[in-house]
């Protein structure tokens, strides 16, 4: 007897923890793909931008489902221009940056202090041998991610540049990006498949992403649809390192 009561506490307690951390904030409609779209992979409770202090991983940056672009800001003293598409991955509306920009010149997003450990976002470009499609991350000129399209490939750019693999016209890709803030590197996956790790910061001194720069540099198309960040969500489990990172870059020498 004393031990079924001990166990109907427990029950209740832990239905009482799930409840609580169930409706700890509201959740954006789930996102599911229109039927042949590629799966997004992403965590399966988003949340919006106001609820980013939930504990739960991910929140959207934005995936244009208001149909504006509303809080992106153009430099406007180039030739381009950003506008509202239906040429989607899936749900209704992306956006596309028409024209080309100088470099930074194009549209940006600040997002506050954000240090998220992924991101993730689907890109699209309407030519392959052109320089085009760029998605930096950083401080303003500061950059931590630079991501791009060039003739006939993705590439991301820490001082050197470093092949994601082929692209094709037309054609929507989910890129995923891991980013460790200890060791000042990232990993990229493309569809699904990793292509590169170890890719260092091209600033190792910042420490936050507070603003997104999306443009070209020649004369095309880009669209950019489902934006997200996502950090680490409440666990049970303390994760210290498994040293798969090939290197000691998360300790430190203590000096007596």
């Amino acid at each position: 007897m004393r031990f079924r009561l001990a166990l109907l506490c427990v029950l209740l307690g832990f239905a009482f923890i799930i409840a609580q951390q169930a409706g700890a904030q509201d959740v954006h409609e789930l996102l599911l793909p229109t039927a042949g779209a590629e799966d997004p992979n992403i965590p399966a409770v988003v949340l919006t931008q106001g609820d980013q202090s939930d504990d739960r991983a991910a929140y959207i940056v934005d995936d244009f489902e208001d149909g504006d672009f509303n809080g992106w800001t153009g430099d406007g003293s180039h030739d381009c221009s950003a506008s509202i598409s239906t040429e989607v991955p899936f749900g209704w509306y992306s956006m596309a940056i028409d024209g080309a920009c100088f470099p930074f010149n194009g549209y940006f997003l600040d997002v506050g202090n954000a240090a998220p450990t992924e991101v993730y976002l689907y890109v699209r470009s309407a030519s392959t041998n052109t320089t085009d499609t760029y998605f930096v991350l950083g401080e303003d000129f500061h950059e931590v991610v630079s991501f791009q399209g060039v003739q006939g490939e993705w590439k991301v750019y820490d001082g050197s540049s470093h092949s994601c693999g082929p692209r094709t016209s037309g054609q929507w890709y989910y890129i995923h990006l891991v980013i460790d803030w200890a060791c000042k590197v990232y990993d990229v996956h493309i569809d699904g498949q990793l292509k590169l790790t170890n890719v260092n910061f091209y600033d190792p001194t910042v420490t936050g992403i507070s603003r997104i720069h999306v443009f070209n540099l020649d004369n095309t198309t880009a669209w950019y649809d489902e934006i997200y960040f996502a950090t680490p969500g409440i666990s049970p489990l303390i994760f210290a390192d498994d040293f798969e990172r090939g290197s000691t870059c998360r300790w430190s020498s203590v000096v007596n």
